[in-house]
């Protein structure tokens, strides 16, 4: 499964990041001049070794308790910073609350309804425990959700894309702590540049030269903690992404090349979803990958 950091103590490199086998971050920002802030050259160099970057504002554990005028300074400030270092206006922005809530989930509402006053239509993130999550989202207040382990008491929100687990190894000598990504949009910069460049860099697909990218791409959807039939229907929409991105790169239309697909590979597709994921808890997702990359590069090079 994909991973992503997020930290405070320090800033590792996006070489480091990316040698430790991680492919993306999760950054405060919205407190410029704290060590915990990104910086543009931070996420500069993110951008350059292909590390996807998600922003969060925390300036306290209790922002959230304080209640809708605290959510328009706070987003004020995220947004400002954002702009500042480049991050995209259409990408979400995350807003943490750090801490149990039990009977103030009233008082967090309002500070998301402060923030959507500030960002408009501006897509917004919510971190913090399943309960939280399932509140904000189900109110309509956020549409990305970041869980963390702790307080959740074992329960999985009903939305979320990112799963903050208990593990805090180094990298580039700074703590850290690893989130699972549990979708391939989870909020990060360059999402839409990952699609597009899914396939293209050394591969060609044509002559089944390489299936390596394809492979990626599939574990990647794989990977999702969900039931057998959400990879089923996740599984279905890469392979229509791949029919996009094949047909731009080798001249033929999108429905031409899905057509020549369909009949060879989404049978096949189902079939070994079915037979691999038989037991979803223990599922070998490199050898189900395997299988699908080879189906798909193989027609391909029909």
């Amino acid at each position: 499964m994909a991973t992503a950091l997020d930290y405070s103590a320090g800033r590792p490199t996006g070489a480091a990041v990316r040698q430790a086998g991680h492919v993306g971050v999760v950054r405060y920002a919205g407190t410029p001049g704290r060590t915990k802030n990104i910086t543009k050259a931070e996420f500069d160099d993110m951008n350059r070794t292909g590390i996807g970057v998600a922003l969060v504002f925390e300036d306290a554990a209790g922002d959230a308790l304080k209640g809708r005028s605290r959510g328009v300074t706070a987003a004020q400030a995220i947004a400002a910073d954002a702009a500042a270092i480049g991050f995209p206006s259409s990408r979400p922005l995350y807003f943490a609350v750090d801490q149990d809530i039990t009977t103030q989930m009233g008082t967090v509402l309002e500070y998301f309804r402060g923030i959507g006053s500030v960002l408009g239509g501006r897509p917004v993130g919510v971190y913090g425990e399943a309960d939280v999550l399932d509140a904000v989202i189900g109110a309509g207040l956020a549409s990305y959700g970041w869980q963390t382990t702790g307080w959740s008491r074992g329960r999985a929100a009903k939305v979320r894309h990112l799963f903050q687990t208990t593990q805090q190894p180094y990298v580039g000598g700074i703590q850290v702590d690893i989130n699972n990504i549990l979708a391939t949009d989870w909020g990060q910069h360059n999402a839409h540049q990952e699609e597009e460049v899914q396939l293209d860099d050394d591969v060609v697909l044509w002559d089944g030269k390489s299936t390596a990218k394809v492979k990626n791409c599939l574990a990647s959807v794989i990977g999702h903690g969900a039931n057998m039939d959400t990879k089923i229907t996740a599984l279905t929409g890469t392979v229509n992404q791949l029919t996009q991105m094949v047909g731009k790169l080798n001249g033929v239309t999108p429905d031409q090349l899905a057509a020549a697909l369909a009949p060879a590979l989404l049978p096949d597709l189902l079939a070994a979803v079915k037979d691999d994921l038989a037991d979803v808890e223990h599922l070998d997702e490199n050898a189900v990958a395997d299988r699908l990359a080879a189906n798909l590069a193989g027609r391909l090079a029909q």
